[in-house]
């Protein structure tokens, strides 16, 4: 878990530099084909695509080893409660302890085994990507109109005020792409990720607790865990 409070703008283009040069790419093809090649008819109106924009933004054996453990430590609650060393009250408090437990791990399996259902991210990225096509195409005619009213007054600008379009489009995918990029990382918060929980660091406290509450010795304790690189794992 990232753990300063805000995350830098440096941190986000570092994470999503690869997409940045490829959405550079995509948007300068078209305008490259307009602009060079003279294909004038290689535009998209803005509405349509606005439209397709939209919408993408709404679409936004024993092999379970822990289940096991927690069958484990309810066996020797029982052999503890049946050798006299607890009584009836502290069993069934122990006993209620693992219950919760369980329920919990299953909550915590069901969001990294089941996240969202396949359609619905396969159908997201499908449309996103139908969106960063088409932007560019929609975007370089609208700067073309602007340029040509640039003409005029400063020839110069407007011969090559369709280039900008590159970076706008550029822009406007990175800013889709990096918000399903966010929900797709944050579908599953178990994978020991900047962007996960810091799973290890809550353990490590619950043993820190739990080992101080039965009076071991501090050198025997282990320290807590420190962020490294402003991360919590």
């Amino acid at each position: 878990m990232y753990t300063k409070p805000r995350y830098s703008l440096k941190n986000m283009m570092l994470w999503t530099r690869e997409d940045t040069l490829l959405f550079l790419a995509i948007s300068a093809v078209p305008v490259i084909l307009y602009e060079l090649v003279g294909l004038k008819w290689l535009h998209l109106p803005w509405l349509p695509v606005a439209l397709i924009g939209t919408a993408v933004a709404y679409i936004d054996a024993k092999s379970n080893k822990p289940t096991q453990l927690l069958s484990l430590q309810s066996t020797q609650l029982r052999e503890l409660k049946l050798r006299g060393l607890i009584e009836d009250f502290r069993h069934m408090e122990m006993q209620n302890v693992l219950v919760e437990l369980y329920a919990l791990q299953g909550k915590s399996e069901r969001i990294k085994n089941f996240p969202y259902p396949r359609q619905y991210a396969t159908l997201n990225s499908i449309f996103l990507w139908i969106f960063i096509v088409l932007v560019p195409f929609g975007v370089m005619f609208e700067f073309d109109q602007i340029g040509q009213e640039f003409k005029a007054s400063y020839p110069l600008v407007g011969s090559y005020f369709v280039w900008l379009s590159v970076p706008f489009s550029a822009m406007v995918m990175w800013v889709f792409h990096t918000m399903e990029r966010i929900g797709r990382v944050s579908e599953n918060p178990f994978e020991g990720k900047s962007t996960d929980i810091p799973i290890t660091t809550i353990s490590r406290g619950i043993e820190i607790d739990l080992r101080e509450m039965i009076d071991e010795t501090p050198a025997s304790i282990p320290a807590p865990i420190e962020p490294q690189y402003d991360t919590q794992t």
